[in-house]
């Protein structure tokens, strides 16, 4: 069974917060309370990459895939499809939209996240 886990990044402080305690506001939204204090909320995803790292929202991976589809290597964020499967998306037509959990990935590191290292999308 898939754990339900989130982290957080402040965009104010600009730091990441894993395992977030949940402040309490009385009458207030999940939205509200994250929209209201700049946080994004990002989603562990139920896979861990080839080194054991738990694969998150956002995250960037280095990502092969089996060379019976395509044998290149991407850089990619993790993001959510409309579909609601997480799927590796990259800036090139080799592996874009492709699920995460499709069994044709050779390796999936996390190499960061697209707050604290925007420049690997570059």
């Amino acid at each position: 069974m898939t754990k339900i886990k989130y982290r957080y990044w402040n965009a104010t402080t600009k730091v990441m917060v894993d395992n977030p305690m949940m402040p309490y506001k009385e009458n207030w939204t999940i939205e509200q309370l994250f929209s209201e204090r700049g946080w994004h909320w990002l989603q562990f995803t139920g896979q861990t990459d080839v080194d054991g790292k738990e694969i998150f929202e956002g995250d960037i991976l280095e990502a092969i895939a089996h060379t019976d589809y395509k044998d290149e290597d991407t850089t990619a964020p993790v993001v959510r499809s409309e579909q609601g499967a997480w799927v590796v998306q990259s800036d090139k037509n080799n592996n874009v939209g492709l699920h995460l959990w499709w069994g044709g990935w050779r390796t999936l590191r996390v190499i960061g996240n697209i707050y604290q290292n925007p420049e690997l999308l570059k």
